[in-house]
C-alpha cells in the first residue's frame, strides 16, 4: 500500500516530468473562471465522469497503473481547457500553444476501474485534432509501465 510520502513523491516526480514537455503558461484559467497569471495549474475532481459529446475522455486499461503523465497535441491552439479527474484520483493539467499536459495519480493503491474514465477534457474549439502524443504511466512502486493502455474516446 502506498504511504502518503510515496504518493506525494510519485506525484511530484510525475508532475516535474510534465514540466519538461509543457513549460510555463503565460495565463491559465481555473475552474471557477478566474485567470491566474503565475502559470499555475488547476485541478477538479467529480463523480461520476460522463463522456459526452464535445469531450475527450481518457481510459486507463492496465490495472497495474497508479499514475500517468499524458501529453496531448491539438491541430490548433488549445483554448480555455477544462479538465476533470475521477473522484478517486488527484490530477493537474497545464497547457501551452497546441499542447496540453495531464498528470494524475490514484489516491488509494487501486488500479483504475475497467470502463471508468480517469479524466475528461473540454475546451473551446474543435476536439477533432486532439491526439495523445505521449502517455507515460507508473505502477504502485513508481516503476514505468511499458504498456499502460491509455485510450482517448470521443463520443
Amino acid at each position: 500500500m502506498f504511504s502518503n510520502a510515496s504518493k506525494n513523491a510519485l506525484f511530484f516526480l510525475s508532475f516535474l516530468s510534465l514540466l519538461l514537455f509543457a513549460p510555463g503558461c503565460p495565463n491559465t484559467t481555473n475552474q471557477e473562471g478566474n485567470t491566474q497569471n503565475d502559470g499555475g495549474t488547476t485541478e477538479k475532481t467529480v463523480q461520476p465522469l460522463n463522456c459526452e459529446k464535445g469531450t475527450a475522455c481518457f481510459v486507463v486499461g492496465n490495472q497495474d497503473v497508479r499514475a500517468c503523465d499524458i501529453l496531448l497535441k491539438n491541430s490548433a491552439a488549445v483554448q480555455n481547457p477544462r479538465v476533470e479527474f475521477d473522484v478517486e484520483a488527484i490530477g493537474q493539467f497545464k497547457h501551452r500553444d497546441t499542447r496540453l499536459a495531464l498528470s494524475f495519480i490514484q489516491q488509494k493503491d487501486n488500479g483504475f476501474a475497467a470502463g471508468k474514465y480517469a479524466a475528461l477534457v473540454r475546451m473551446d474549439g474543435d476536439l477533432a485534432g486532439l491526439e495523445i502524443s505521449q502517455a507515460t504511466c507508473y505502477d504502485r512502486k513508481g516503476a514505468k509501465i511499458d504498456a499502460p493502455d491509455v485510450r482517448m474516446e470521443r463520443p
